[in-house]
């Protein structure tokens, strides 16, 4: 073997010592820290294990005497809204006559209203015709003859309109005394 080989195969065996021994030493301070870990979960067990005994147990103990009266009162509100559900159907039975008769009640007193409203609305068109009739037309027959009579004391009186200039003016004109 060459001399140069020889202190790279010892140079590698130091490397190899040294990462074997830190590998060893990481080792051995895992099982350190895992142990000091099992200890303290050991102590923490050992807490949890007084504090349920000191305080969860007995609440344990409270809460099935409460879940057991709870229990019952379940059972009495059971029947009592049994009790309720009957009641409650038979007033609703009760009731449900008393609406419909009350229902057609109002469904004949609407169908008399509707007949009220609907005779006044024909007597009151009656009416605006027979007023159309009565008053609307002698009035436009008196504007009429006042219009005539206007238009005659102008005529008399010299006070002549202007001739008209075209057929649009002519036909107002006409209009005026027809109305």
């Amino acid at each position: 073997m060459s001399a140069s080989f020889e202190n790279w195969f010892i140079v590698f065996v130091v490397v190899m010592t040294l990462a074997l021994l830190g590998q060893t030493l990481i080792l051995a301070l895992m099982f350190l820290a895992i142990r000091k870990t099992m200890e303290r979960m050991a102590e923490m067990q050992t807490r949890i294990d007084s504090i349920l005994e000191r305080d969860v147990l007995p609440l344990l103990g409270e809460t099935r005497s409460l879940v057991a009266d709870g229990r019952k009162t379940v059972a009495t509100l059971q029947g009592t809204s049994e009790e309720i559900a009957q009641f409650a159907h038979t007033q609703t039975g009760r009731l449900d006559g008393l609406f419909s008769e009350a229902v057609e009640r109002a469904r004949l007193q609407l169908l008399r209203a509707d007949d009220i409203f609907t005779q006044a609305l024909a007597r009151m068109e009656i009416t605006a015709e027979e007023v159309h009739k009565t008053v609307s037309q002698p009035l436009r027959e008196i504007q009429a003859v006042l219009a005539g009579v206007r238009t005659a004391f102008e005529f008399l009186g010299g006070r002549r309109r202007s001739a008209p200039k075209g057929p649009v003016d002519r036909s107002t004109q006409d209009e005026e005394m027809f109305i």
